[in-house]
């Protein structure tokens, strides 16, 4: 059997040579972004493409840790944009040091279309920064 794109729901393509997993470290939290480079449907598409992340435990588990979204323009992309960005503190403790990511989008008026699915492995959660000490307030005179 062979499975033929539907030409009539066109999907943007990633290319996966391009991925970089990065965990960023911020004030509220710590996630675990995808960056990379796509190429449109066509030379002339406009608008924005949603790609819907599903995390699990690995890539043949169909148990759901977090779901997110990323918003990115469908014209072809000239620089690298976030595909996917995972809140790690929506996952269960200690945090799991591989995820299984599938990156899907769903055309207009089309079924879902499967992007990629990514392992990532080696997944350390920095320590959140030290909260600084609150200056002390010298005695009245």
């Amino acid at each position: 059997m062979t499975l033929t794109a539907n030409p009539n729901c066109p999907a943007i393509a990633l290319v996966t040579s391009s991925f970089t997993a990065t965990v960023t470290r911020t004030t509220s939290g710590a996630s675990l972004d995808i960056t990379g480079t796509y190429t449109a449907p066509n030379a002339s598409a406009t608008g924005q493409t949603t790609i819907h992340t599903v995390a699990s435990t690995s890539a043949t588990d169909g148990t759901v840790l977090t779901q997110s979204d990323a918003t990115v323009p469908t014209r072809p992309a000239t620089d690298p944009a976030t595909l996917a960005s995972i809140d790690l503190g929506r996952l269960p403790a200690p945090t799991p040091s591989t995820l299984a990511l599938t990156l899907t989008t769903t055309p207009t008026g089309c079924s879902p279309v499967t992007l990629v699915t990514i392992v990532v492995v080696g997944i350390t959660v920095p320590a959140a920064p030290p909260t600084p000490s609150p200056t002390p307030t010298p005695p009245a005179s």
